[in-house]
């Protein structure tokens, strides 16, 4: 069921961006949908997902040079390391989301630039909009495909959340707190 999932759900991020594309709108859906893989399945899902997608958007666009697997890849590469490792809420996958948008977005420019030409302010511009684009779209794209995931029965991006108190700010074990260590004069119940 997870093979199924990952499939159909990367063939649409596919489609959608390559209308999106057809309309002159750059949408990294596919980049999103392959680090929502990399995060809920497996690390070797999301690699091998990045590869054949930017394979088939290569070929599909007609380019010689098939850059978009690595494109993909360091979209990934940047999502990746700025996620924590149990996110859970949304809000924790807007900072990925804006790394993932300005790599997908400099990679695009990098494929348009025409060669020897040094690149322009635009490129700058262009990599803080789909930045800041993607503040949005990666926590959008994780809520939809958890609520598809969930009622599949299939591994979530956002873990199961625990109480505040069972937190601990900078580790993933829960505190416990020892009454002794709190307060050591108090008296136990049959003293």
């Amino acid at each position: 069921m997870k093979a199924v999932f990952l499939i159909t759900v990367t063939a649409l991020a596919m489609l959608a961006e390559l209308l999106a594309g057809n309309v002159g709108i750059y949408l990294p859906l596919t980049a999103y949908a392959v680090f929502y893989f990399t995060c809920s399945i497996s690390a070797a899902a999301g690699v091998a997902a990045a590869i054949v997608a930017g394979t088939v958007l290569d070929l599909i666009y007609g380019r010689t040079l098939l850059l978009t697997p690595l494109i993909l890849l360091a979209a990934l590469a940047a999502g990746w390391s700025l996620r924590r490792n149990q996110m859970e809420t949304l809000l924790e996958a807007a900072l990925p989301g804006m790394a993932i948008g300005a790599t997908a977005a400099l990679g695009a420019a990098a494929l348009r630039m025409p060669g020897g030409q040094p690149p322009s302010w635009l490129l700058l511009w262009q990599a803080v909009w789909f930045g800041s684009i993607g503040l949005l779209l990666l926590p959008l794209t994780v809520f939809v495909l958890d609520s598809a995931a969930r009622t599949l029965g299939l591994p979530e991006f956002l873990k199961e959340t625990r109480s505040r108190l069972n937190r601990n700010p900078l580790g993933s074990r829960p505190r416990r707190v020892r009454e002794r260590l709190v307060n050591p004069n108090r008296r136990k119940e049959g003293e």
